[in-house]
C-alpha cells in the first residue's frame, strides 16, 4: 500500500517520540531522582506519605512538604514490580509522550513542514529533560495546551492539573501561560478572547480540587515556599541563568535562535509572542524555565510554518467542507496515562485517528498508518532500546562516592556516627541507606531545611575557617567530600581529624583530638 503524505506526517511525530524514548532510557544518574526514588521505595513499602523529614540529622521531624509524592509513588510502585530497570523504562515513555505530544502541537499540515516545526520543539527541550518529576510537569503542560489549541472540553483540565500539582511544582507555567495568550489575543486581535475564559476558570477550579490529596492545600501553595526561600534557591545551578558554555543550554539555544528566525519570518501573532517571549524570557533568568519555553514554542512553530490558504477564485464554485470526523480525545485518561505513563506511547507507535493535511484546529490530530511495515518497524526498535536499557545496571554512579560509601559500610562507620557529605552526595547516601542510623547532613532539598543548615552548608562548601564551628555545631565526626573541593584540606591544616581513607576522587576523615597539624602535600 502505497503511503500517503498524511502518514509521512504522524511517522515523523512516531519518529521523534521513539527517539526520546530512547534518551529517556538512560541509565539514571540525576541526584535528586535518587532521592525521589528512594522516597517512593520508602512510599511503595509503608503506604504513608511521610510529613516530616526521616533522612536528615539536621532537620528531624522538620515540616516536609512532598511535593512530588504521587511520581515518587509510580516510581517506588515499578522498583517493586520491575526493580531500576521499569523505572528507567518509566522516564522513556514519559519522554516519549511528551515528544508526540509536542509534535502534535507543532504540526503544519505536511509532513516537511511538520519535521522542521516539531523538531525545533523537541529538540529545543530534550537536552533538558531530566529524569525526575520534571516530566511530569512538562507533560502537564504539552497537555494542557493541546487541549486549548484543539479546543476540547475544558474539563479535561481536572484529572491533568490534578496530577500535574501532585507531581511537580511547575503547574504555575499553566495558568501563566494561559493569562499569555489570552493578553496576546487581547492585544492582536483588539477583542476579548471569551473562548479562552472557560479554560481559565477550569484550571483554577482545577487547582481546587487537586487540594484533595494526602498532603492538602500545602501542596497548592508550594512555590509560594520556594519563593520565600529564593536567595537559598539562587545558589542552586539550575535555579540560575543558563550558561551557554555548558552542552545542554547552548544546544537548547541553538533550536531556539532556530525557532526565532522562523517566527520573525513568518510573522508570528502577538498571541504566540507573547507566551514564546514570556517564556523564554524566564528561561534567561532560570536554567530550570528552558524546557517549558520549548514546549510553548511548538504551537507557535506550527502556525507560522503552516502553508497559507490561497485566496479563492470568485470563477470557481466553493465546494461544501466535509464536516471533519471527531477524534477521540487526545487526552481520553489524561490522569492515568500521565501517572502509568504506557498508553499513550503505545498509541503512538501503532497509530492514531488523523486528520487531512491542512485540516483546521479541533479536527483529528493524526492519519491511521496503512503500512504495517511501519509500525513494525517502530514497534521493534522500541523494543530492542528496552532491551538494551536491561544490559545495564539502571543506575549510572560514576560521579557519586560508591567506593567510599563501600568503606563507611565495611568499616563500621554507618553505626548512628553524624556524617557530612555534599548535597549531592547526601542523595546518593539516601537511596543508599534509607531509613536508618546514618543520617545525612544536607541533600538538595533546601524548600524544606531551615535556611540555617542551607548557609551552615556553604560555609562548609566553601571551605571557610568558620567551617570547624559548624561541624562542632552539628557534632559530626565524619566527613566524606570531594577530594579536591577544599574542606578536607582546611581540616588537615586545622588538625583534630585524620584521614581514613582517600582515592582520587574522594576522601574520608574521621574525628581524632590526638591529630596535630600536618602539611598539605603540595
Amino acid at each position: 500500500m502505497p503511503i500517503k503524505s498524511g502518514t509521512l506526517e504522524v511517522l515523523v511525530i512516531a519518529t521523534l517520540g521513539l527517539f526520546a524514548f530512547r534518551v529517556g532510557l538512560r541509565s539514571i544518574s540525576d541526584n535528586s531522582m535518587l532521592l525521589h526514588l528512594r522516597t517512593g521505595i520508602d512510599m511503595a513499602r509503608t503506604w504513608h506519605v511521610p510529613h516530616t523529614d526521616p533522612y536528615s540529622f539536621t532537620a528531624p521531624h522538620q515540616p516536609w512538604v512532598v511535593e512530588s509524592w504521587f511520581a515518587e509513588l509510580l516510581y517506588g510502585l515499578a522498583y517493586r514490580i520491575g526493580g531500576i530497570h521499569l523505572v528507567v523504562v518509566e522516564q522513556g515513555v514519559l519522554m516519549a509522550v511528551i515528544a508526540i505530544t509536542v509534535s502534535m502541537l507543532a504540526r503544519a499540515g505536511t509532513t516537511l513542514r511538520t519535521m522542521a516545526a516539531a523538531g525545533i520543539s523537541v529538540f529545543a527541550g530534550v537536552a533538558l529533560w531530566s529524569q525526575r518529576p520534571l516530566l511530569f510537569g512538562l507533560l502537564g503542560l504539552a497537555l494542557l495546551i493541546l487541549i486549548v489549541e484543539r479546543r476540547r472540553s475544558p474539563w479535561w483540565l481536572v484529572p491533568i492539573v490534578w496530577v500535574w500539582v501532585n507531581t511537580h511544582g511547575s503547574f504555575p507555567y499553566g495558568l501563566l501561560w494561559l493569562v499569555a495568550i489570552y493578553a496576546g489575543t487581547l492585544c492582536g486581535e483588539r477583542r476579548r478572547p471569551r473562548e479562552l475564559e472557560p479554560y481559565i476558570g477550569v484550571f483554577v477550579l482545577s487547582l481546587v480540587v487537586a487540594m484533595i490529596n494526602p498532603i492538602g492545600p500545602r501542596l497548592v501553595a508550594f512555590p509560594l515556599i520556594v519563593e520565600a526561600k529564593h536567595k537559598i534557591f539562587s545558589g542552586i545551578v539550575e535555579w540560575r541563568s543558563p550558561d551557554f558554555q555548558t552542552a545542554a543550554p547552548f544546544f537548547a539555544l541553538v533550536f531556539f535562535a532556530l525557532a526565532f528566525l522562523v517566527l520573525i519570518r513568518r510573522g508570528a501573532s502577538w498571541r504566540d509572542v507573547f507566551p514564546v517571549v514570556g517564556f523564554f524570557a524566564l528561561g534567561l533568568l532560570s536554567v530550570r524555565n528552558m524546557a517549558p519555553a520549548a514546549v510553548v514554542l511548538a504551537p507557535a512553530l506550527g502556525r507560522a510554518l503552516r502553508a497559507r490558504a490561497p485566496a479563492p477564485d470568485p470563477a470557481v464554485p466553493a465546494v461544501p467542507a466535509v464536516p471533519a470526523v471527531p477524534a477521540v480525545p487526545a487526552v481520553a485518561g489524561v490522569a492515568g496515562v500521565a501517572a502509568v505513563a504506557a498508553v499513550p506511547a503505545v498509541a503512538a507507535v501503532a497509530g492514531v485517528a488523523g486528520e487531512p493535511a491542512g485540516a483546521p484546529p479541533g479536527a483529528n490530530l493524526g492519519t491511521p498508518l496503512p503500512a504495517k511495515v511501519l509500525r513494525v518497524v517502530l514497534v521493534v526498535a522500541a523494543l530492542l532500546f528496552v532491551a538494551g536499557a536491561y544490559q545495564g545496571n539502571g543506575l549510572e554512579l560514576r560521579s557519586y562516592p560508591v567506593a567510599a560509601e563501600r568503606y563507611l559500610r565495611t568499616h563500621g562507620l554507618l553505626d548512628g556516627r553524624r556524617i557530612a557529605t555534599q548535597d549531592y552526595v547526601g542523595d546518593f547516601r539516601e537511596l543508599e541507606e534509607g531509613v536508618g542510623p546514618s543520617k545525612v547532613f544536607i541533600d538538595d532539598r533546601y524548600d524544606m531545611y531551615p535556611a540555617q543548615v542551607s548557609y551552615d552548608y556553604r560555609t562548609l562548601l566553601a571551605a571557610r575557617p568558620s567551617a570547624l564551628a559548624v561541624l562542632a555545631k552539628w557534632n559530626v565526626q565524619v566527613i566524606m567530600w570531594g577530594r579536591y573541593a577544599g574542606l578536607p584540606d582546611e581540616l588537615r591544616l586545622a588538625g583534630g581529624w585524620r584521614t581514613v581513607y582517600s582515592d582520587k576522587n574522594w576522601q574520608i576523615l574521621v574525628r581524632d583530638p590526638t591529630v596535630r597539624p600536618v602539611p598539605i602535600p603540595s
